[in-house]
C-alpha cells in the first residue's frame, strides 16, 4: 500500500504544480526537491523494504512514511485553501509558513531514506518473495 501511495502522491504533486501554477508560484524548486526525495523512496520499490513481512522496524518505517505523506497532503490542501482566501499581503506570510513546513517534511523524509537504506541492508530482515 505505501509503495502505491508514494507513486500516487508524486503524481498528485505534479498535477498540482500544473493546475495551481499561481498558488505554487515561487515554490516550484522546493516542491521539486520534495518529489526528488519521494522518487528516491519509490525507487527502492524493487528493494526488499516493500516486501518485508513480520519485521517491526520495517513496519514502523512504512507506517511513518504513510503518515508523512498524509501529513504533507493535508498541509498542501490547507495551503491552497488559505491562499485562495487571503489577500496579496497575507500570501507572503502564508507562503513563508508553508515553505518552513515543507522544509521540515523534507528533512524527515531524507532521514527516512537513510533509515530505509539501513533497513534494507539489515541481515535480520525476513523477506517474502
Amino acid at each position: 500500500m505505501a509503495q502505491g501511495l508514494v507513486k500516487l502522491f508524486i503524481q498528485r504533486l505534479n498535477s498540482l504544480l500544473f493546475r495551481e501554477t499561481e498558488t505554487f508560484s515561487g515554490l516550484e524548486h522546493q516542491t521539486e526537491r520534495l518529489m526528488t526525495i519521494l522518487r528516491e523512496i519509490r525507487g527502492q520499490s524493487s528493494g526488499d523494504i516493500w516486501r518485508i513481512n513480520g519485521d517491526a522496524a520495517a513496519s514502523s518505517w512504512i507506517n511513518e512514511l504513510t503518515g508523512e505523506i498524509f501529513g504533507v497532503d493535508n498541509l498542501i490542501a490547507e495551503f491552497i485553501i488559505q491562499i485562495d482566501q487571503e489577500n496579496e499581503s497575507d500570501r507572503s506570510c502564508q507562503t513563508k509558513h508553508f515553505t518552513s513546513e515543507l522544509q521540515a517534511i523534507e528533512s524527515r523524509l531524507a532521514a527516512s531514506v537513510q533509515e530505509m537504506t539501513q533497513l534494507t541492508k539489515s541481515t535480520t530482515v525476513r523477506v517474502d518473495k
